[in-house]
């Protein structure tokens, strides 16, 4: 899963370091304003569907230009029912033939072309068009008053130069930005698409049709009609662009738009674009490779053409990155975060509103299975927050490879670099802005991927109709609205509205709410007991490379925080002052690869001093050494505390240890000390996955790290414990916590039922703990005490039971 989640990150920086090249070509200077166009006739085609007062507006400010050639302002609209033909017809008082002359050089009409879409009504206009140049603006615009001028201007300089060009784009603002949906709806199309057309630019490449704002020759937009596709813009766009047309761009002057101002149209608009755009692009794929065009030009076309089809590498990495904060996160913050993400995801498809269950459902499906790695990823950061354990916040990519984790951050944060730089290039940057941008980032970032998965959802789905858009209609037919930029709109104190006109519905609050609930639940309910790791050096040593084990933690010591999630309670407390309790304790009588000794019952003995475990040179069968071991035979232990008070042997090349251990499958949890350097002690996990009876014993080194004690475990008795719950282990010295494991760093928690073991032992591998020096011997290791606690599991943790817990709740214990 490490490897998937490099090669995606990998492809996601590469696609990423396309945008921060554009934002640095976008950093210089725009071009100087266009000389003045010849006084040439335009027409200017306004199409629309039910828009009222803003069609009015869109038409005045046509008439307003100040363009030196004559100019027709027409109004497209499929029939006399539209909304914006009585106020259109009264306000200019038209006649029968529904066009009037309304000052020198300045004509509107309206057209009816008898159709609803926008590409058939242009269609329709175009056949009575007679002016060589032919412009384009949608009825929820408002033109700057240079915006024809500036783009003839513009394109007159361009085919002087040489550029084979008879179009020009020009540049959009917004007409308001408060709240989240216009302000980063504005961002995303006014700064971020514009902050690309510069880029384009600089490179001598052609910027794309954004369906309005746009003038041309006639001629050109006879030659390619709009088509009745979803994104009638893109698709003229790919279209001229393999015949050799390149669009400019005026950054400049154009239009003021309506952005969306509520949650629906945000999504709307992105499912559409992310549908239309990707369905064009594949279209046209095919004439890439014959198409006679420069190599800077293929490859900008495939780089604007993935645009949407990024969100599915991203959609992928983030669920794979979810995938292992299920196993690092406690199990009733996952099931926290499901919740939240499923009730999040309600909110957004109730907003949709889409007709057919299985539409509907399709759409809660995919947008909890984009929204539950966020909570997650949320939840994860939250408690690296809560617990000042930092470390964990980090995304679980391969360490090793150091450069990934930070360029894949990089990559993630790009639209967040890109939009600031953009709002210092158009000098929209101010404390407001900057707040708005920083703080609504995330939001912005999974609504934004949300509408285009729903477009990718609608494309596979073919799905091509939704509710109309939403505009406000707070301008009445007599006032044109003033445009606002984003500045003014997010100043400090004035514009920090996270909500737009409309309030949300009821069921959304509910919705909201709950989802609110169930994370701080995920978070603060049933609180563990943070606990500090000491500060302490460690270091890997050499691990199995198994499936089930994580690679990429070896350069970690694992976390420096400790979330204990129950409490532990006495069951067993022995000081071995009398003779061994052999009805509890078995006597070791055999023993294993590598080990040097063989266990023996003589070996095991007991007094004022406690448990001690002799290590002698004589033979035992190919064993040179025997030594003593006792455990708690077929008692075995599903969580808990281990405690000892020991003392270690000091002699080279033998090992004193406690430990919890079971075969079929192998699963074990050491604590050992090395008689080569008592004053380190070697923490150890062996996995295997699968359940009691299973054949998985796969394995030789474990997970070993090495950490240092602080102390001489050889020269007087120090206490030790181990802590094992279903969500962490735990290893302590002296009550001081000096190691940590979770879930996956780097193997599941053991979950499986274990026998507990106490011994001491010569082992064959000088790598481990030395060379056996055989002056030393005989030694021994001192074990004064020992208590076994059960495991106390917090209140929460009965769900445990239902998800992990193959064991009664009370069957910590098993055996006699």
């Amino acid at each position: 899963m490490i490897g998937a989640l490099t090669v995606l990150s990998v492809a996601l920086v590469g696609y990423a370091a396309g945008h921060y090249l554009c934002a640095l070509l976008a950093l210089g200077r725009a071009r100087p304003e266009a000389p003045p166009p010849p006084p040439a006739a335009v027409t200017v085609l306004v199409p629309a569907r039910d828009e009222g007062p803003a069609a009015l507006h869109a038409l005045r400010s046509i008439l307003a230009q100040d363009h030196r050639g004559p100019v027709e302002a027409r109004l497209l609209l499929a029939d006399a029912d539209d909304t914006s033909f009585a106020l259109v017809r009264e306000a200019f008082g038209l006649g029968e033939d529904l066009a009037a002359e309304v000052a020198p050089g300045r004509r509107v009409r309206i057209q009816l072309a008898g159709a609803h879409g926008k590409s058939a009504k242009i269609r329709a206009a175009m056949a009575e068009v007679d002016t060589p140049y032919v412009a384009i603006l949608d009825a929820d615009h408002v033109a700057q008053p240079r915006w024809i001028g500036s783009a003839l201007g513009h394109l007159v300089r361009a085919q002087a130069a040489g550029v084979p060009t008879r179009m020009v784009q020009s540049r959009r603002y917004p007409i308001a930005a408060h709240g989240l949906h216009r302000f980063w709806d504005s961002l995303q199309q006014h700064v971020g698409c514009e902050r690309l057309n510069l880029a384009f630019t600089r490179l001598g490449l052609s910027v794309f049709f954004t369906g309005t704002t746009a003038l041309m020759e006639s001629d050109l937009l006879r030659a390619h009609p709009l088509r009745d596709v979803l994104t009638e813009d893109i698709d003229f766009s790919y279209a001229t662009f393999f015949e050799g047309e390149v669009i400019v761009a005026d950054p400049r002057h154009g239009s003021a738009e309506e952005v969306s101002p509520d949650l629906y149209s945000f999504l709307a608009r992105r499912r559409r674009w992310a549908n239309g755009h990707t369905e064009a692009f594949f279209r046209q794929l095919p004439r890439l490779m014959r198409a006679r065009l420069p190599i800077l030009s293929k490859v900008q076309f495939l780089f604007h053409g993935v645009h949407y089809l990024v969100i599915l590498p991203v959609f992928a990495l983030h669920l794979l990155v979810g995938l292992q904060f299920v196993q690092r996160l406690p199990l009733r913050s996952v099931v926290a975060s499901a919740v939240t993400a499923l009730l999040v995801a309600a909110i957004l498809t109730h907003s949709q509103r889409t007709l057919g269950k299985r539409h509907r459902f399709l759409e809660l499906s995919v947008l909890f299975a984009w929204l539950a790695p966020a909570a997650l990823i949320a939840t994860n950061l939250t408690l690296a927050l809560v617990t000042g354990d930092l470390p964990r916040a980090a995304l679980p990519l391969d360490t090793s490879l150091g450069w990934v984790q930070p360029l894949t951050l990089a990559a993630f944060a790009a639209p967040l670099v890109l939009l600031l730089v953009g709002l210092l290039r158009f000098r929209q940057w101010g404390p407001g802005t900057l707040l708005g941008v920083v703080v609504t980032y995330p939001i912005a970032f999974y609504l934004d991927g949300a509408g285009a998965l729903l477009g990718c959802v609608d494309a596979l789905m073919d799905r091509r109709r939704w509710r109309k858009v939403a505009r406000d209609r707070a301008a009445g037919a007599e006032q044109m609205p003033t445009p606002v930029g984003l500045r003014e709109s997010w100043q400090l104190g004035g514009g920090l509205r996270l909500a737009g006109a409309r309030s949300p519905s009821r069921l959304g609050m509910v919705l909201a709410g709950a989802a609110a609930l169930s994370f701080a639940a995920g978070i603060f309910a049933w609180p563990e007991r943070v606990v500090a790791a000491d500060d302490v050096r460690c270091a890997p040593r050499e691990w199995d490379d198994l499936p089930w084990v994580d690679g990429a933690a070896r350069s970690e010591c694992g976390p420096r925080v400790a979330l204990r999630s129950g409490t532990a309670t006495p069951l067993r407390v022995d000081d071995f002052a009398g003779p061994l309790d052999e009805s509890f304790w078995v006597r070791g009588d055999a023993t294993f690869d590598c080990n040097e000794s063989y266990f023996t019952p003589a070996n095991v003995r007991t007094g004022p001093a406690g448990l001690v475990l002799d290590l002698r040179p004589e033979t035992r069968g190919d064993r040179r050494f025997t030594t003593g071991s006792v455990s708690t035979g077929e008692r075995e232990f599903l969580h808990g505390r281990f405690e000892v008070a020991m003392q270690a042997s000091p002699a080279s090349g033998v090992v004193s240890a406690f430990f919890l251990y079971r075969f079929d499958p192998w699963q074990e949890i050491d604590f050992e000390l090395l008689g080569n350097d008592t004053t380190k002690a070697l923490v150890n996990v062996y996995f295997n996955p699968g359940e009691d009876g299973d054949l998985y014993n796969y394995g030789h080194f474990g997970t070993p790290v090495e950490v240092d004690l602080g102390f001489d475990a050889a020269t007087g008795v120090h206490r030790y414990a181990i802590e094992w719950d279903a969500e962490e282990i735990r290893w302590f010295a002296d009550d001081r916590l000096i190691h940590v494991r979770r879930a996956g760093e780097p193997t599941p928690i053991p979950h499986l039922p274990m026998v507990f073991h106490m011994n001491t032992w010569a082992t064959c591998s000088e790598a481990l703990a030395g060379p056996i020096d055989e002056a030393a011997l005989p030694t021994h290791a001192t074990f004064q005490s020992v208590a076994i606690h059960r495991w106390d599991p917090a209140p929460r943790s009965g769900l445990d039971a239902l998800f992990h817990d193959p064991v009664d709740p009370d069957g910590w214990m098993t055996g006699d």
